[in-house]
């Protein structure tokens, strides 16, 4: 950040170029108008428009006035910047944070569709072992009792009081 200095030579050129003008009463309001009330520089009377030393003393005012705006300024400026540094990295972790989560959901949803294709295979292969043991046990009757009509054997039917019923 740049800050204002009190310099010689700045304040050499104000006061000479003070000195060179003629101040009318009415720059003198036009002048006091563009600063606040305290900071009026006392440009004096037509008798005193030679006096430097005033335009001088109100320089060193106004000087030492920005040198604290500046100074105040330097101050926001920094903390400014280390808030937007702040955000920044908040920022960035988060939108690392984000990734990383969006990676494990979708790691999640492969898995559980996986699982998910896993269970109907499963499912699958459960049901065909039933009706193979089913059409084995039906077999093994048909050896025993050859007579035995087997047709109303049915693996998905079940027997309610005595007679066989859909499920």
């Amino acid at each position: 950040m740049a800050r204002w200095t009190s310099s010689g030579s700045i304040r050499e050129k104000v006061v000479t170029a003070a000195e060179k003008t003629t101040i009318t009463p009415q720059k003198r309001k036009h002048i006091e108008k563009g600063l606040p009330k305290s900071d009026h520089i006392n440009l004096g009377n037509s008798s005193q428009q030679d006096s430097s030393y005033d335009v001088s003393q109100q320089l060193v005012k106004l000087e030492s006035k920005l040198y604290q705006t500046s100074q105040v300024w330097d101050d926001v400026s920094t903390k400014l910047q280390c808030t937007l540094k702040d955000y920044t990295k908040h920022r960035d972790e988060h939108q690392a944070n984000k990734v990383v989560l969006d990676t494990t959901e979708s790691m999640l949803h492969n898995k559980v569709h996986t699982l998910d294709t896993a269970l109907e295979a499963a499912k699958d292969v459960i049901a065909r072992g039933f009706v193979d043991g089913f059409s084995a046990t039906l077999k093994q009757f048909q050896a025993i009792y050859p007579d035995l009509d087997t047709s109303s054997f049915n693996p998905i039917k079940i027997v309610v009081d005595g007679e066989i019923v859909d499920e």
